[in-house]
C-alpha cells in the first residue's frame, strides 16, 4: 500500500513537472509572439508617422507657395504702382523743366 502511494505520488509529480514544463513553454511562446507583435506595431506606426509627415510637409508646401503668390502678386501691384507714380512725377518735371527752357528761350 505504501509502495502504491509512493508511485502516485510520484507520478502526480511527474504530472505537476510535465505541466510546468508546458506552461513555462505556452508562457516563453506567447512572450515571442508579444514582442514580434510589438516589433510588428513599432513599425507600422513608423510608417504612418512617415505618411503624416509627408502629408504635414505637402500641405505646408502647398500654403507656402499660396502665401508666395500672395506676395509676389501684392509685390507686382505696388511695383506697377510705384512705377506709375514716378512716370507721373517724371513726366511733371519734364514738364518743368520744359516750361522753365522755354521761358528763358
Amino acid at each position: 500500500m505504501i509502495e502504491e502511494v509512493l508511485r502516485e505520488i510520484s507520478e502526480a509529480e511527474a504530472r505537476a513537472e510535465e505541466i510546468r514544463r508546458e506552461a513555462f513553454q505556452k508562457g516563453k511562446e506567447i512572450v515571442l509572439a508579444a514582442e514580434a507583435e510589438a516589433e510588428k506595431q513599432k513599425k507600422l506606426t513608423a510608417e504612418l508617422c512617415k505618411e503624416d509627415m509627408k502629408a504635414a510637409v505637402a500641405a505646408a508646401e502647398k500654403q507656402a507657395e499660396a502665401r508666395r503668390a500672395e506676395i509676389l502678386e501684392e509685390g507686382a501691384k505696388k511695383a506697377k504702382a510705384l512705377a506709375s507714380s514716378g512716370k507721373k512725377r517724371m513726366e511733371a518735371a519734364a514738364d518743368e523743366l520744359l516750361t522753365a527752357f522755354l521761358s528763358k528761350y
